[in-house]
C-alpha cells in the first residue's frame, strides 16, 4: 500500500513545522533529553489519533503535545530518582560532573521556559503564549516574570560568589 494523499500533505507540513517545533522543544525540554526526540515522541502520538494536515493550527497542537511529552519525561525521570535515591549514595568512583551553563534554565519549570521562549525568542503575544501553553494570559505574563526574576536573582548570586571582596 503507497502513500496517500494525506500522509503526503502531512510529510511537506511536517517539513514546514519542524524547525519551529524543534526549537521549542529545545527551549522545554528537561536537561539531558533530546528536543528530536520530544518532538518525534508528540508527531507520533499526535498521528496515531490524526492526521496533521486536519489539524486547525497544527503548529499549536504539536507545540502543546512537546510540552506535554517534556512533562511527562520530567515527572518520569523524577520517579526514577526517587527510586535510585532509595538505593543509597552515589558510588564514589563516579567520574565528577560540572555544571552546564543552561543549568540555570533547568531550574525554571518547562512551562515557564516555554512562555519564555515563545514571548523573547519568537515574539508572541502573552495571550498567544498563554493559548499555546494552555494557561490564562495573566498566569503566562507571571510565569516570565518570576522566571526572568529568578534567572535575574542567580546571576547576582553567582557574580557576587565570583567577585572577591
Amino acid at each position: 500500500m503507497g502513500p496517500t494523499r494525506g500522509s503526503d500533505e502531512d510529510a511537506r507540513l511536517f517539513v514546514a513545522l519542524y524547525p519551529a517545533l524543534r526549537r521549542f522543544a529545545g527551549a522545554v525540554r528537561s536537561e539531558g533529553i533530546d528536543a528530536d526526540d520530544l518532538v518525534q515522541e508528540a508527531v507520533t502520538r499526535t498521528l496515531a489519533v490524526r492526521a496533521l494536515c486536519d489539524l486547525d493550527e497544527p503548529l499549536a497542537y504539536l507545540r502543546t503535545a512537546v510540552l506535554r511529552v517534556a512533562s511527562n519525561v520530567r515527572r518520569s525521570k523524577r520517579r526514577a530518582d526517587a527510586r535510585l535515591a532509595q538505593l543509597g549514595p552515589p558510588d564514589a568512583s563516579r567520574p565528577d560532573t560540572y555544571p552546564s551553563d543552561l543549568a540555570d534554565l533547568w531550574q525554571i519549570a518547562p512551562t515557564a521556559r516555554a512562555v519564555l521562549f515563545l514571548t523573547v525568542v519568537e515574539s508572541h503575544s502573552y495571550r498567544e503564549a498563554a493559548e499555546l501553553v494552555g494557561c490564562t494570559e495573566d498566569a503566562a505574563r507571571q510565569m516570565a516574570h518570576r522566571a526572568r526574576q529568578t534567572l535575574r536573582l542567580t546571576a547576582q548570586a553567582e557574580s557576587e560568589a565570583g567577585d572577591p571582596a
